[in-house]
This record gives structure tokens, sequence and C-alpha cells, in this order.
């Protein structure tokens, strides 16, 4: 589940990125007839798209911040017995 809403967070991120940059190449092209895109696409969002994207970025980071530790735990609290392994002997 948390990976799911990691993933999609990450898509729609992405997204945006992706439309910013396209718009300012769009842009380029009215202005000086040539198709460019921009070096630095984070240049191109409005103050408040910036803001939105790093906040969804920093949920990114602790869900998967969280999803690592829940894993690390299950791993930890996973202890393989030496009968259970029997079939290597």
């Amino acid at each position: 589940m948390i990976t799911q809403s990691a993933e999609a967070a990450e898509e729609a991120i992405l997204a945006q990125l992706e439309s910013a940059a396209e718009i300012k190449a769009l842009d380029n092209v009215l202005l000086n007839g040539v198709k460019s895109y921009p070096s630095n696409p984070f240049n191109e969002l409005e103050k408040k798209e910036q803001e939105t994207l790093l906040t969804n970025v920093d949920a990114v980071i602790l869900q998967l911040q969280k999803l690592t530790k829940k894993t690390q735990k299950r791993f930890k609290e996973t202890k393989v017995e030496k009968d259970n392994l029997g079939f290597l002997s």
C-alpha cells in the first residue's frame, strides 16, 4: 500500500515537472522560433507549485523511510531455525 502511494506521488511529481518543461519549450517557440527545454525545470514552476512539489517529495521520502524500517523490523523478527534448514545438510 505504501509503495503504491509512493509510486503515485512520484508519478505526479514527474508529470508536474514534465508539464513545466513543455510549457517553457512552447514559450521558447513563440519567442524565438526554436523549441528548447530548460536545463532545470524546477525554475519554470511557480513558487506555489515548487512548494507543493517539495512537499510531495518529502512525503514520498517519509513513506519510503517507513517502508524500509518496517521491512528491516520484519527481517529482524524472522528467525531461521537450523531445523528448518534440514534440506541444506
